[in-house]
């Protein structure tokens, strides 16, 4: 086993190419260019967007350790969860109701930020009863997809690919098994993911 002893060996290793980009034909230009064709509209909140720089930079650097564009393109599914939501929280800002397990009582609350409906959902006494007859289970990405065609704020061309986000970002949660993808496919999974956030900040809310 190969042991790196010193500083430069460390710095040697961190910039040498991933012998495995070669067999694809793939150069750090060439991913860049790609991936400079992937853009989020001026609509998306700060949380998300940055979540998707973050997926850019992986799949960029996979140029160096080929498995990064892998995980690039797994945070993907995650930044939809996160852009889902948020899109939720601002649907409905006259707040939602939320069932207290202790006292039985029912409570609503305006989660003034993205942070705080997380942490609201994340509350063991707190059960989110959803808003008009959604999410009656709890939210997941499935019903989430859903609803947001039914709202129209999805078109009806997303149909059907709320059972494939919703695998693919459990997938993304919890790893187990994981394949490998060739980067150009990551990349391409990235540029669709981003062009399903873009549909639900097409308007500035």
């Amino acid at each position: 086993m190969q042991t790196m002893n010193n500083e430069n060996d460390i710095l040697n290793e961190l910039i040498k190419p991933d012998s495995r980009c070669s067999v694809f034909h793939i150069t750090l230009k060439s991913l860049s260019e790609k991936l400079e064709k992937i853009n989020l509209n001026d609509n998306i909140p700060k949380e998300i967007s940055e979540q998707i720089r973050i997926c850019k930079k992986l799949c960029l650097y996979s140029y160096f350790v080929y498995e990064f564009a892998t995980v690039g393109e797994e945070l993907s599914y995650l930044a939809i969860e996160t852009a889902l939501k948020e899109r939720l929280r601002l649907f409905y800002l006259d707040g939602f109701e939320f069932k207290n397990l202790e006292s039985g009582l029912i409570q609503k609350e305006k989660p003034h930020s993205l942070p705080h409906f997380e942490s609201l959902l994340r509350n063991d006494i707190l059960k989110f009863m959803g808003a008009e007859g959604f999410f009656k289970r709890g939210i997941n990405m499935y019903d989430l997809m859903n609803w947001a065609i039914e709202k129209e704020i999805l078109k009806e061309s997303f149909k059907g690919q709320g059972a494939v986000v919703k695998d693919l970002r459990n997938f993304a949660a919890h790893p187990s098994g994981r394949s490998i993808n060739i980067p150009w496919n990551a990349i391409d999974s990235l540029a669709r993911n981003v062009s399903l956030i873009n549909s639900l900040f097409r308007e500035k809310l």
